[in-house]
């Protein structure tokens, strides 16, 4: 006989980063123009699933709530991600893989956070990746925030240029004061 599959029905829960007054005014300006400052999570059967640092360096950063229960955070919206075809224990096996996957302590605001990981998540489920206002201003601050690095690093460049320019011009007027 066929083995039946269940479909699992994928929803992002999007929250505002911190339960404050302020933030979710924030958020809610920053949402009308495409963006905000947000955490997220996949909810797949009855649990929702993110990303956070770890409590030491060897754990996992992954772990699993009931939805829309996060603390500290304020429930803000629901995005229907789509439905697929799959059985508990295979989504079981692939948490595991994210899990060894997503450390703790790689964990980074801009570059790999809880909206980095529900659009893999998203993504290894087939649904797709999550709306790019969720995960945008993260990507604008790595951004900035690469350019800086970038920008120190072409200054240290600079600045030992310089140096070498100066310790041979001393050499030189060394020279001809003898």
């Amino acid at each position: 006989s066929p083995k039946f599959t269940p479909t699992a029905h994928v929803m992002l829960h999007v929250y505002d980063i911190f339960a404050t007054p302020d933030c979710v005014a924030m958020n809610r300006v920053l949402h009308r123009l495409g963006t905000g400052a947000f955490h997220c999570a996949v909810q797949v059967f009855d649990l929702e699933w993110s990303f956070g640092p770890g409590q030491n360096d060897y754990s996992t950063g992954v772990f699993s709530m009931e939805p829309r229960q996060l603390p500290g955070a304020s429930f803000m919206k629901s995005e229907g991600m789509g439905s697929v075809r799959l059985a508990r224990a295979d989504f079981i096996k692939l948490i595991r893989k994210l899990s060894l996957e997503w450390p703790g302590n790689s964990y980074d605001v801009l570059k790999k956070n809880c909206c980095h990981f529900c659009c893999e998540l998203c993504q290894r489920l087939g649904v797709g990746p999550v709306p790019t206002w969720v995960t945008n201003l993260a990507g604008m601050g790595a951004a900035i925030s690469d350019k800086v690095e970038a920008g120190e690093q072409a200054l240290l460049a600079l600045d030992q240029c310089a140096t070498e320019a100066r310790r041979q011009v001393t050499s030189k007027v060394l020279e001809l004061d003898q």
